[in-house]
């Protein structure tokens, strides 16, 4: 059974501003519903190259945005599924660690890299001793870094960022009908085209075929054919359980129907979802419904969503901000602690005042028993002297 699911609603949504080496992209949707599209591409090689670019993309829009996602291409960030021997966490760290600068061609302290865990798998366990499969998105700090501190200066707040290859198998996964069913997201990229194979919120496998389905019509043969591969591996691994849905994301509109049946007559037992772009007038040449969809699925959330967001230095005005922040809190808090302690000085001299009052009261007191004290023993000296007379 085959299956269109319309794009996502029409409300605002965060922008999205992708960037990789050929070119830069951005989509947002305003309060009205309606789509803006842009892109420029990249002259040169490099970060600043890209740098450059982003700031021509962000001065030719209409209005900047304050905030938007990230999205990074294959130049700046990829991920890799790994399987390691079940270690201890900081174990586990370490050789990640290695593993990420591998995935990302850097040295170990220059990699910076995310990573979720799916756990021993049954059927990884070998001689006792078990295995644990990782998904890693790694990237060259430095670079990273560079990218991010520029799109700050620039005034652009970064909510994440994201890798748009994984986004795109996000939003694949949040198509589907019924997670608990073995599915295969197809996403056709700029150069490549993924096949990942999930159950639930874990990512079993996934092979990227290189190519663009939009200049090579015949990778779509290709592409059939690994669909076929990976259920017929499915079954072979699990008992003749079968791949029961397939979400097709990113493929050009003339020839996402035609792809649609073809993946259909391949697994007819299977559910096929065809997500559907929407074309906006105004978007670029290089921009169609497809392509739109994979963009706006930089926005999408999930488990398998990494954010790869560096920590980035505090800029001058933001340190200026939060510096006076700062001194306006410590102002008031000094301010209401000096009125606390005047209110303090107060309540203690009224009471010392109260204790001096009592305290001449008490040597009035004092002097009184005295003279009486005085007067009582004289009294008594008449009464001796008295009684001595009447004997």
């Amino acid at each position: 059974m085959s299956q269109s699911q319309p794009s996502p609603g029409s409300g605002p949504r965060l922008p999205v501003l992708y960037v990789d080496a050929e070119v830069v992209e951005f989509v947002s949707t305003d309060t009205s519903g309606e789509t803006h599209v842009a892109s420029r591409a990249v002259e040169g090689q490099g970060t600043i190259a890209c740098i450059v670019a982003l700031g021509q993309l962000l001065a030719s829009l209409p209005r900047r945005p304050r905030a938007c996602v990230v999205a990074l291409g294959p130049t700046f960030v990829r991920h890799r599924l790994l399987t390691l021997p079940s270690l201890n966490r900081r174990e586990s760290k370490a050789v990640l660690q290695r593993r990420a600068a591998q995935v990302a061609e850097c040295d170990v302290a220059d990699v910076a890299f995310t990573a979720i865990g799916f756990g021993v798998q049954d059927s990884e366990v070998k001689g006792g001793a078990s295995e644990e499969r990782w998904l890693v998105a790694a990237s060259k700090r430095s670079e990273l870094r560079e990218l991010c501190v520029e799109l700050e200066r620039l005034g652009v707040r970064l909510r994440r960022v994201v890798s748009a290859h994984l986004s795109a198998i996000v939003a694949g996964q949040n198509l589907r009908g019924d997670r608990a069913k073995a599915a295969i997201v197809v996403s056709a990229s700029r150069r490549t085209s993924s096949v990942a194979v999930l159950q639930g919120d874990t990512l079993h496998g996934e092979n990227v075929l290189e190519g663009d389905v939009r200049t090579q019509p015949a990778l779509a043969m290709s592409i059939v054919q690994e669909i076929k591969s990976n259920d017929a591996a499915w079954r072979k691994a699990h008992r003749g359980g079968a791949i029961e849905e397939v979400v097709l994301i990113g493929l050009p509109p003339e020839r996402a129907p035609l792809f649609q049946t073809a993946v259909q007559a391949a697994l007819p037992g299977a559910h096929v979802i065809l997500a559907d772009g929407r074309h906006v007038e105004s978007a670029p040449a290089t921009i169609d419904a497809g392509r739109l969809r994979m963009l706006e699925a930089c926005r999408e959330e999930g488990p398998l969503q990494l954010d790869v967001k560096p920590t980035l230095p505090w800029q001058p005005r933001k340190l200026v901000t939060s510096l006076a922040c700062v001194a306006v809190v410590l102002g008031t808090v000094g301010l209401v602690e000096y009125k606390s302690l005047r209110r303090r000085e107060r309540a203690e001299m009224l009471a010392l005042q109260e204790l001096r009052t009592r305290a001449g009261d008490l040597e009035v007191l004092r002097d009184a028993n005295t003279r009486i004290e005085h007067k009582a023993a004289a009294l008594e000296e008449l009464v001796v002297r008295n009684d001595a007379v009447l004997q």
